[in-house]
């Protein structure tokens, strides 16, 4: 019974093998541990502190091929369809650029697309697009997303001599929730700061933990030399009356029972 609780098959390492080579490679594992430690602690002490500014619309498409029809389970079928695409127009030069000349009549910088992430949702339980921009400072993250909602906004609403739409197959309508109309009414967006300092300090000890495991491992495999009475009968193909390592394994749970 002993022996199975041991042995774990196939020439594989044995629990008691396993225990050994954490105990004699332990201070190579916590010192691994603790400068990976280190590492995530400076880095998210000194890496910049972000802000992200979002905005929230709510979406109506409305099919303008057929004036008669008037259902408005077809409206919102139709704008369920039609929401991925309106989102993606965030991100498009045509957006962006409208957006950098209306954050520059007040404010200098850029907008970056890279700032820029639009969100909805996915199942189509509502018709809320939520336009976001991120930031070193929660002023500029608040500017640049007004910017780009407006953009956006108008982008989107545009219509030809005709009253058709130009940029999106179906005559869309895109609602504020909130109402932005001085420079002062910018505090009402919500702004929240990206910290995540705590994530990147356990990300960057399980890092630690996952290198020194690979370490200790691969030191090990390319150890090649006999550990193991099992190993010493696996190479010879004889078998072996008394093993120097379980001599000295078994004198050492001598001492320590005695």
């Amino acid at each position: 019974m002993e022996e199975n609780n041991q042995y774990t098959g196939g020439g594989g390492i044995t629990f008691r093998q396993l225990l050994l080579i954490i105990r004699a490679n332990i201070f190579l594992i916590v010192a691994i541990i603790v400068i990976a430690t280190i590492v995530g602690v400076v880095y998210s002490t000194t890496r910049k502190t972000t802000y992200t500014a979002t905005r929230s619309m709510i979406v109506i498409c409305k099919n303008v091929s057929d004036e008669n029809d008037n259902n408005i389970y077809n409206d919102l079928t139709a704008t369920s369809r039609m929401i991925p695409t309106i989102a993606e127009y965030c991100k498009q030069e045509v957006v962006l650029s409208l957006a950098q000349e209306i954050y520059g009549k007040s404010n200098s910088g850029e907008i970056k697309k890279s700032g820029v992430k639009v969100s909805y949702d996915e199942s189509g339980n509502n018709y809320f697009l939520y336009i976001s921009y991120t930031d070193v400072e929660p002023d500029l993250a608040r500017a640049k997303v007004m910017a780009v909602s407006e953009a956006e906004k108008e982008i989107v609403e545009t219509v030809d001599a005709k009253g058709n739409p130009v940029y999106v197959r179906m005559m869309t309508t895109l609602t504020f929730v909130d109402t932005i109309d001085t420079a002062e009414d910018l505090q009402k967006i919500p702004c929240v700061m990206n910290s995540g300092s705590k994530m990147i300090v356990v990300l960057a000890v399980i890092i630690g933990i996952i290198v020194a495991v690979l370490v200790v491992l691969f030191r090990y495999l390319l150890d090649d030399t006999l550990k193991t009475k099992e190993e010493l009968e696996r190479a010879t193909g004889t078998q072996v009356f008394a093993f120097l390592g379980d001599m000295n394994a078994s004198e050492e749970d001598k001492g320590k029972n005695g």
